[in-house]
């Protein structure tokens, strides 16, 4: 006696999971939009333009850190909503400081961040070369016995 097997319609739940299913995962990349090379480079340019605030001293486009993953998806959909590299920089600085860019602007505030290291060397200049002038102003003033001392000496 041969076993039948009896197929049964699916129920209309289990119908709905798969529908629900379905949408949520084909719908997004049904309306994802793609950039254009222009775009394409220059979220690469603004990427490895900002610091990632987590490693900070690793780009946007070099991190794996979660924040930077976030971040690297808002400079997308800005890029995608017409935003001008200005307009992300400018919101990006306003909302983390300028310790997110690699190159801060010159102000006041910054000022010695760009100026410190020139002042410091023309200062380690000036010091080496009135070390140099004692040194030699030192050595100059030999009095008439150490003098003939120094001549025997190398005599």
């Amino acid at each position: 006696m041969p076993v039948r097997f009896r197929l049964q319609a699916p129920s209309i739940a289990l119908m709905k999971k798969f529908i629900i299913a379905f949408f949520l995962f084909f719908l997004p990349a049904a309306f994802a939009q793609e950039m254009s090379t222009a775009d394409q480079q220059r979220y690469q340019d603004l990427t490895e333009e900002l610091r990632c605030l987590v490693c900070q001293n690793e780009s946007l486009a070099d991190s794996d850190a979660p924040l930077a993953k976030d971040l690297r998806q808002e400079i997308k959909n800005s890029l995608l909503a017409g935003q001008s590299n200005e307009e992300i920089i400018h919101y990006l600085t306003a909302r983390y400081g300028e310790f997110i860019l690699f190159k801060p602007s010159l102000d006041a505030k910054n000022s010695l961040l760009w100026l410190g290291p020139f002042a410091l060397l023309v200062l380690g200049l000036f010091v080496f070369i009135f070390l140099i002038y004692r040194r030699r102003d030192a050595s100059s003033t030999l009095s008439e016995q150490e003098k003939h001392e120094l001549e025997r000496l190398l005599k």
